[in-house]
């Protein structure tokens, strides 16, 4: 790591030193004050323009390689799910110990949090909800797996996915990258692993969450699981998150090393705030009488009851 981001170090110092070199000539000579003063704002203007200069210049190449790499983009999957979303039904989820534990990296918890729960459940909206939480404070690095993309999603695109996002924000990632073989960085899992972990080990706390899991193809999430558990034990302060159902390859990999919550036995208050939230939208546009009010909001009362752990007004892309 240290080898792919010294270059651009050193030409920043390559700067200073020619700065100092100009600050002696002045000392050893007869000058004013304001020879002085100039000299001060020139060396400052000279490292404000170098910084420009090599930030643009940085990011042109990055973008150019984001390019040719061509990584999954979650994003939008993200706001599909968050515009759709009842604001109020993860609360419980942010309340729950096993998730606050799992949360705080210094708390002796099990780096893997499992949310699992048969479909319908809705674990790819608390997943999102989850991201947005802890986005506020950390990095989060995540994927939304959609099953229309089951034959196209792979644990390498999974991966080259999260090393980009990290990368946006930081320059000496961005570095590493421009730095790596573009060829392995584009097909080969192994090296972008090892790419990656190498950032995550000097990194501050970061959060990988992944929704749909059980959408890749089956061979495709071991691999993906493989090398995340390759990563999570050089890895102190990452924590992974996995919303998926309990598939028996799954379940194997993860029932021993991750705290898992079981989603359709624990959301009953949020589908009946679902339910409510809805109703209450769906009668208003209406326009009924009061009496028609009453009547609609005690037709719908045994909806969250009868949903047995599934939001069944819910609808997924």
């Amino acid at each position: 790591m240290f080898e792919a981001i010294w270059p651009s170090y050193q030409k920043k110092l390559d700067v200073v030193v020619s700065n100092i070199e100009l600050h002696a000539t002045l000392v050893r000579n007869e000058v004013t004050l304001l020879d002085v003063s100039e000299a001060q704002k020139a060396r400052v203007r000279s490292l404000e323009q170098f910084a420009e200069i090599q930030t643009l210049h940085s990011r042109q190449r990055f973008t150019g390689l984001k390019g040719q790499v061509a990584p999954i983009s979650f994003d939008e999957r993200l706001d599909w799910i968050s515009n759709r979303s009842v604001p109020g039904c993860a609360k419980w989820l942010f309340r729950d110990n096993a998730f606050s534990e799992w949360f705080d990296v210094s708390a002796q918890a099990p780096q893997y949090l499992w949310l699992q729960g048969m479909p319908g459940a809705g674990k790819t909206y608390l997943c999102a909800a989850a991201v947005g939480h802890a986005r506020e404070r950390h990095r989060v690095l995540f994927a939304l797996v959609n099953h229309a993309a089951k034959k196209t999603t792979t644990a390498l695109g999974v991966l080259q996915s999260m090393i980009f996002q990290a990368a946006e924000e930081n320059q000496d990632l961005q570095a590493i990258l421009l730095e790596a073989k573009e060829r392995e960085l584009r097909g080969n899992t192994l090296y972008v692993t090892e790419l990656f972990k190498s950032f995550l080990k000097t990194a501050s706390q970061t959060y990988i969450m992944i929704d749909g899991l059980d959408e890749m193809d089956e061979r495709e999430r071991q691999v993906l699981l493989e090398r995340l558990e390759e990563i999570a034990k050089e890895c102190c302060d990452l924590r992974i998150l996995i919303s998926c159902r309990p598939e028996g390859d799954i379940s194997r990999r993860l029932e021993k090393k991750a705290c898992a919550i079981k989603i359709h036995d624990r959301n009953a208050g949020s589908i009946q705030h679902y339910i409510d939230h809805r109703a209450r939208d769906w009668i208003t546009e209406l326009g009924c009488s009061p009496s028609l009010e009453t009547e609609l909001y005690g037709l719908l009362s045994p909806l969250a009851a009868k949903a047995a752990g599934r939001y069944c007004m819910m609808s997924t892309p």
